[in-house]
């Protein structure tokens, strides 16, 4: 899916794609950004395209691996 999100802690974490971001007050920008989305077919594609490769980044076997490694470098002897 195509992901329309205000600049905020945690969604500029996640979301790599500037253009589809609106400061939480700016409803204008919002609505812009909402009819882009719903009328430029090619623009969501290639949203939803790099949403979907982002969201292999958080796999749960490969968060699990990551966890492991943290986990091991604490690890006492």
């Amino acid at each position: 899916r195509a992901v329309v999100c205000s600049r905020i802690r945690g969604n500029t974490d996640l979301i790599e794609e500037p253009e589809v971001m609106f400061e939480p007050e700016d409803v204008e920008t919002l609505y812009r950004i909402v009819l882009r989305v719903l009328s430029d077919t090619k623009w969501k594609k290639h949203l939803e395209e790099e949403n979907l490769n982002k969201c292999k980044d958080f796999d749960q076997r490969k968060v699990l691996e990551i966890m492991e490694t943290i986990y091991r470098h604490f690890e006492r002897p």
